[in-house]
């Protein structure tokens, strides 16, 4: 595997004061004005307990949701109008035993579609909260329709081979997420040797998906007395998501007091990029189409 990348001195009181207001009035200046946001509200179709984890299908006609109804056993994906009416399961009755570490009937979740519309990334575990979230073997795979995710008329589930194992090698494989392009998988591995956030390159082979040319996304040196260094490789790590252009990775860290905030890591050069510095807790994230926001 490759790694990528790599106080205000105290015055008279009077000029720290005046620098203060100077800064902030400065950074007033430069902020950007607050985006309106709408919030529509989908009903749930008829026969149906729940919607979630939703995403937009290429076409932008159709969203792809994670279905639950009393009717299933373990929530499925199903392809619906935008308004989520129309649902149409993709997944029930797969056989999710092809995936290596999956559960008897795994529940499907956090579906990312591939551009080419014919194609699902999925992660496969136990129900939200099911057995602790500590101890879940979150396992990904591939759901293919023929001729298309719209109008699905054969499927097929093909495992994602993690490079780690699963739980029962010691390894818990978090938060998978798909580059733009479809082409590289993005996740955290979480281990008692701590987190590894990282990319590779999907390849089918045969029935199966394997990850090649792994890069560790983790900032990465010599740490010796540098505090700094300690600082920067010490915190919890947690692969949030590509960008919208695919060169850069999101991703949340514990930096400052244990709590998350968001970084950006470019993939070419190892820059990173600070995006928040705040008390929320930033996450999930992801950037918009045009990747202004």
């Amino acid at each position: 595997m490759k790694f990528i990348g790599s106080m205000l001195s105290a015055g008279a009181a009077i000029l720290v004061f005046l620098a203060f207001f100077a800064t902030a009035g400065t950074a007033s200046a430069k902020t950007a004005p607050f985006e309106p946001i709408a919030v529509h509200h989908l009903p749930v179709p008829a026969g149906y307990s729940g919607e979630s984890e939703p995403d937009w299908l290429p076409d932008g006609k159709h969203l792809v949701v994670v279905a639950a109804s009393p009717d299933l056993s373990a929530p499925q994906l199903a392809v619906t109008g935008i308004d989520g009416s129309r649902p149409k399961c993709i997944s029930c009755g797969l056989d999710t035993g092809v995936v290596p570490g999956a559960p008897d009937g795994a529940a499907f979740g956090k579906p990312l579609p591939f551009p080419d519309g014919k194609r699902i990334m999925v992660r496969l575990g136990l129900r939200p909260g099911g057995g602790g979230s500590a101890t879940q073997n979150f396992t990904y795979g591939v759901l293919t329709c023929s001729p298309s995710l719209v109008n699905c008329k054969t499927r097929t589930l093909a495992p994602i081979i993690m490079p780690g194992g699963g739980i029962d090698q010691g390894t818990q494989n978090r938060e998978g997420r798909l580059s733009p392009d479809g082409r590289w998988f993005g996740w955290t591995e979480f281990t008692l040797h701590g987190t590894a956030m990282s990319i590779g390159l999907l390849k089918k082979n045969g029935g199966q998906y394997h990850l090649e040319n792994v890069r560790i996304l983790n900032p990465y040196g010599s740490l010796g007395t540098d505090s700094a260094a300690w600082r920067a490789q010490a915190p919890y790590f947690e692969l949030k998501n590509f960008t919208s252009d695919g060169k850069s990775v999101l991703y949340s860290a514990t930096y400052d007091a244990d709590n998350f905030d968001t970084w950006r890591v470019d993939l070419r050069t190892g820059k990173r990029t600070r995006i928040t510095r705040g008390i929320d807790w930033e996450e999930d994230v992801s950037t918009s189409p045009d990747g202004g926001s």
